[in-house]
């Protein structure tokens, strides 16, 4: 009995270990101090603002503080009043929802999608570099994850991980469910080089010449670079920052009096600007001014379409070779302004085509309507014939005399014409038959020449 009592009680441990676990790790706690620095006893009002990913649907526990919104800063944020005596110091603990990870499930959805995108490319022209473009979403949402996952013992990288990438996850997402995103992806792989680097060049100086000094480096990256893209970071770690929304490489180091150490960091060369994105624009606006130019929104269709190639000319024409890397960054982010606007410019150029097509089905609606009102006003006059004939009751007798005259026309009718049938059928043929006293004609026989008439 006591053995199997104890199998009960471990089987119960187990059961709850395996349906609470998940919650406990699901929670984080957010803890600030609240410090009074004087020597008597003062009430202090106390604010804390929580990240701004938080709602308030995602607060377990406030700890008996009162939630605020600031409408200047978008943000939620934790207050009270509260006495405190000389030097004293309170400690709030809130506990919210862990929302700083992205869920595995998410990303085998996300890869499946992908899957299934690309299966409908498998005939099409494109499918080889489909393949490509879906590897490399892949490729970079499985960096994401495996960043989650590398941190997921350090709260403090993890979330900073997690912002560093949210709005990179979202447009991976976005690609992933959207069949003609997949095949632009591919489209712009076709003139671009994947395994093209830049070399960034820092240098540091110990600005000393009499001591050793020892730096805590912190240098920028460009905004379109992430850590995946460091492909030598030289000793350097690269974390993110939250207020500039940008990369960074940071290290601790010691310096000599007056030494200068020079690094050259490897990065992928992500300011390439494909030009086979161009032409799926342009043979879209093409399509687009067609029937446009045929409707009485000509004039502001032409308007947009010439923009739009106006802008893809000018990116094309732009593309330069031997550029310094200023010139190379600042000319991809021009291009990018332009073809985001030349992008917006066939947005509206379809929606004229949508109200030209709209105003045509209506027009051929209106023609069908009007052929069915046309069809409805012969019914109403063959009913109005029909009431002016039948709504009138007919009686009994009226009715029998119409039935006995028809059938007694019809059968005058029949007789008629079966005498006049029978009359015909006894002289028909006798105008071409023998004469009284004419002898028989003889008929020769085959090869016989036909006897000459006396």
């Amino acid at each position: 009995m006591k053995s199997i009592f104890k199998k009960k009680v471990i089987l119960l441990t187990f059961l709850m270990l395996v349906l609470f676990l998940p919650d406990l790790r699901a929670q984080l706690s957010i803890n600030f101090v609240a410090v009074n620095p004087s020597d008597t006893t003062r009430k202090f009002p106390i604010k804390h603002y929580l990240p701004q990913e938080l709602t308030p649907e995602d607060i377990l526990d406030l700890a008996g503080l009162k939630l605020e919104y600031d409408v200047d800063r978008d943000q939620y944020y934790l207050f009270t009043e509260a006495e405190l005596g000389p030097k004293e110091s309170r400690t709030f603990k809130i506990k919210v929802k862990d929302i700083w990870n992205i869920q595995l499930e998410e990303v085998d959805a996300i890869k499946k999608q992908l899957e299934a995108n690309l299966e409908i490319l498998k005939d099409k022209e494109v499918y080889p570099l489909a393949v490509t473009a879906k590897e490399r979403i892949e490729a970079q949402i499985d960096y994401i994850y495996n960043q989650q996952v590398n941190y997921s013992q350090n709260v403090e990288r993890r979330i900073e991980e997690y912002r560093a990438n949210v709005d990179k996850m979202e447009r991976l997402r976005q690609k992933a469910y959207s069949l003609d995103a997949l095949t632009t992806e591919a489209r712009s792989l076709e003139d671009v080089d994947l395994n093209k680097t830049i070399k960034f060049y820092i240098e540091v100086k110990n600005p000393s010449d009499k001591e050793e000094k020892t730096f805590t480096q912190k240098h920028f990256l460009p905004e379109e670079i992430g850590a995946e893209h460091v492909l030598d970071s030289q000793g350097f770690i690269v974390r993110y920052d939250e207020k500039k929304k940008r990369k960074y490489l940071t290290k601790e180091e010691t310096f000599k009096p007056a030494e200068v150490k020079k690094y050259e960091i490897t990065i992928k060369d992500v300011w390439q600007f494909s030009i086979s994105r161009l032409d799926a624009v342009r043979k879209r606006a093409d399509l687009a001014i067609v029937e446009i130019r045929d409707s009485s929104f000509k004039e502001n269709g032409e308007f947009l379409y010439n923009s739009i190639i106006e802008k893809l000319d000018i990116i094309q024409s732009s593309q330069k070779a031997n550029q310094s890397i200023r010139d190379h960054i600042g000319g991809y982010r021009l291009n990018q302004k332009r073809f985001a606007q030349a992008e917006n410019d066939l947005q509206n150029l379809e929606h004229l085509l949508a109200i030209v097509r709209a105003k045509k089905l209506e027009e051929l609606e209106k023609g069908k309507v009007k052929n069915i009102l046309q069809k409805l006003k012969a019914l109403r006059g063959l009913a109005a014939l029909s009431e002016a004939v039948f709504k009138k009751g007919i009686k009994v007798t009226t009715t029998w005399r119409i039935i006995f005259g028809t059938i007694i026309f019809l059968g005058i009718f029949t007789t008629w014409h079966f005498i006049t049938w029978h009359q015909r059928s006894r002289t028909m043929g006798e105008e071409k038959g023998l004469k009284p006293g004419e002898p028989l004609a003889v008929v020769p026989k085959p090869g016989e020449q036909e006897p000459e008439k006396a």
